[in-house]
């Protein structure tokens, strides 16, 4: 499922092949391109700027916000008082999916008329 989509991609990208007719043997050609290509490492400072904004950065204040709620405010103010702010942080992420799904429900499967 995974070895061997990646093997052909990597083959054909020794290759000139439109996805039609036989490809045609280039080597390192297209690699040599696309290392010269500016508009790629502009693409790829892009892509490395978006994982950092997308994956990294969230799970570092979700974890500054674990241990915060957990070490401070739960030995300060309570278990109840963060297990309730943890829920406020928690159900805006949770909720729109729940609703999500219950419309849909209602779209597939609407009542039916007494």
């Amino acid at each position: 499922m995974i070895v061997v989509p990646f093997a052909m991609n990597v083959g054909a990208s020794f290759t000139r092949w439109t996805g039609v007719g036989t490809p045609r043997w280039t080597g390192l050609d297209n690699y040599t391109r696309l290392f010269a290509d500016e508009t790629f490492w502009a693409s790829f400072r892009h892509n490395v700027l978006l994982i950092v904004a997308m994956a990294i950065v969230p799970t570092i204040i979700g974890l500054v916000l674990a241990a915060a709620l957990f070490d401070y405010i739960g030995k300060r103010f309570g278990a109840r008082t963060a297990s309730a702010l943890r829920a406020a942080y928690y159900l805006p992420q949770v909720l729109p999916v729940a609703v999500a799904g219950v419309v849909w429900g209602w779209m597939l499967h609407p009542p039916t008329a007494r």
